[in-house]
Protein backbone atom coordinates (compact mmCIF):
# COMPACT_ATOMS: atom_id res chain seq x y z
CA UNK A 1 0.00 0.00 0.00
CA UNK A 2 0.93 3.67 -0.71
CA UNK A 3 0.45 6.68 0.81
CA UNK A 4 0.16 10.15 -0.65
CA UNK A 5 -0.15 13.49 1.21
CA UNK A 6 -2.26 14.63 -1.73
CA UNK A 7 -4.20 11.24 -1.97
CA UNK A 8 -7.91 11.00 -2.53
CA UNK A 9 -8.63 7.46 -2.95
CA UNK A 10 -10.52 5.80 -0.54
CA UNK A 11 -8.86 3.28 1.82
CA UNK A 12 -9.42 -0.18 0.48
CA UNK A 13 -11.65 -2.74 2.63
CA UNK A 14 -9.27 -5.23 4.91
CA UNK A 15 -11.75 -7.84 3.63
CA UNK A 16 -11.60 -8.76 7.57
CA UNK A 17 -14.92 -9.00 9.37
CA UNK A 18 -15.26 -8.40 12.87
CA UNK A 19 -16.38 -11.15 14.67
CA UNK A 20 -19.77 -10.82 16.70
CA UNK A 21 -19.74 -10.09 20.13
CA UNK A 22 -20.80 -12.62 22.77
CA UNK A 23 -23.56 -11.99 24.88
CA UNK A 24 -21.79 -9.94 27.87
CA UNK A 25 -22.85 -10.14 31.80
CA UNK A 26 -23.91 -7.15 33.14
CA UNK A 27 -21.53 -3.81 34.22
CA UNK A 28 -22.45 -3.71 38.11
CA UNK A 29 -18.87 -2.07 38.84
CA UNK A 30 -18.32 1.72 39.67
CA UNK A 31 -16.35 3.93 37.53
CA UNK A 32 -13.68 4.06 39.90
CA UNK A 33 -13.44 0.19 40.19
CA UNK A 34 -12.72 0.05 36.45
CA UNK A 35 -10.52 2.74 36.14
CA UNK A 36 -8.64 0.98 38.92
CA UNK A 37 -9.15 -1.92 36.12
CA UNK A 38 -7.16 -0.06 33.54
CA UNK A 39 -4.41 0.91 36.32
CA UNK A 40 -3.87 -2.90 36.94
CA UNK A 41 -4.05 -4.00 33.53
CA UNK A 42 -1.16 -1.60 32.54
CA UNK A 43 0.99 -2.36 35.90
CA UNK A 44 0.39 -6.21 35.72
CA UNK A 45 1.46 -5.96 31.97
CA UNK A 46 -1.05 -7.66 30.56
CA UNK A 47 -0.95 -5.66 27.42
CA UNK A 48 2.14 -7.33 26.39
CA UNK A 49 -0.02 -10.43 25.44
CA UNK A 50 -3.25 -9.39 24.78
CA UNK A 51 -2.81 -5.74 23.38
CA UNK A 52 -3.26 -2.06 24.45
CA UNK A 53 -6.16 -1.25 25.68
CA UNK A 54 -6.96 -4.83 25.33
CA UNK A 55 -7.62 -4.80 21.88
CA UNK A 56 -5.25 -8.05 20.40
CA UNK A 57 -2.91 -8.01 17.21
CA UNK A 58 -5.09 -9.23 14.12
CA UNK A 59 -3.65 -12.95 13.50
CA UNK A 60 -2.89 -12.84 16.87
CA UNK A 61 -1.93 -16.16 19.26
CA UNK A 62 -3.54 -14.73 22.21
CA UNK A 63 -7.53 -13.30 22.89
CA UNK A 64 -8.77 -10.01 21.96
CA UNK A 65 -10.45 -9.58 25.71
CA UNK A 66 -13.07 -7.50 24.59
CA UNK A 67 -14.68 -10.74 23.11
CA UNK A 68 -14.51 -12.68 25.88
CA UNK A 69 -17.33 -14.88 26.32
CA UNK A 70 -19.62 -14.67 29.88
CA UNK A 71 -18.28 -18.15 30.86
CA UNK A 72 -15.18 -17.36 30.63
CA UNK A 73 -16.09 -13.78 33.14
CA UNK A 74 -17.83 -16.34 35.27
CA UNK A 75 -14.29 -18.48 35.61
CA UNK A 76 -12.27 -14.92 35.43
CA UNK A 77 -10.91 -15.66 39.29
CA UNK A 78 -9.75 -19.62 38.35
CA UNK A 79 -8.05 -18.10 35.17
CA UNK A 80 -6.15 -15.08 36.30
CA UNK A 81 -5.56 -15.70 39.60
CA UNK A 82 -5.13 -19.72 39.71
CA UNK A 83 -3.90 -20.13 36.44
CA UNK A 84 -6.92 -22.50 34.93
CA UNK A 85 -5.38 -21.38 31.04
CA UNK A 86 -1.68 -22.06 32.48
CA UNK A 87 -1.47 -25.11 29.93
CA UNK A 88 -2.61 -22.41 26.88
CA UNK A 89 0.21 -20.26 28.00
CA UNK A 90 -1.90 -17.87 29.93
CA UNK A 91 -0.05 -17.84 33.59
CA UNK A 92 -1.37 -17.30 37.08
CA UNK A 93 -1.29 -13.93 38.68
CA UNK A 94 -0.59 -12.82 41.83
CA UNK A 95 -3.60 -10.46 42.33
CA UNK A 96 -6.19 -10.13 45.04
CA UNK A 97 -9.67 -10.98 43.94
CA UNK A 98 -10.52 -7.16 44.24
CA UNK A 99 -7.53 -6.16 41.93
CA UNK A 100 -8.69 -9.22 39.46
CA UNK A 101 -12.04 -8.41 39.66
CA UNK A 102 -11.09 -4.49 38.66
CA UNK A 103 -9.52 -6.00 35.49
CA UNK A 104 -12.80 -8.04 34.70
CA UNK A 105 -14.82 -5.38 35.35
CA UNK A 106 -12.54 -2.58 32.73
CA UNK A 107 -12.12 -5.13 30.29
CA UNK A 108 -16.13 -5.61 30.19
CA UNK A 109 -16.05 -1.86 30.08
CA UNK A 110 -14.29 -2.17 26.80
CA UNK A 111 -16.39 -5.11 25.46
CA UNK A 112 -19.67 -3.03 26.00
CA UNK A 113 -17.61 0.13 24.24
CA UNK A 114 -17.11 -2.01 21.32
CA UNK A 115 -20.88 -3.03 21.29
CA UNK A 116 -22.00 0.37 21.43
CA UNK A 117 -19.48 1.44 18.62
CA UNK A 118 -17.76 3.75 20.65
CA UNK A 119 -14.49 2.10 20.31
CA UNK A 120 -11.40 4.35 21.55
Amino acid sequence: MSFSLDGKAAMPKSGYAASPLPELPPQTASGETIERGHDLFVDKECSGCHGKEAVARAGGSVPDLRYTDKEAYLEWDGIVIEGAHSANGMPAFKLTTDEAEAIRAWVLSRAYELQQGSEQ
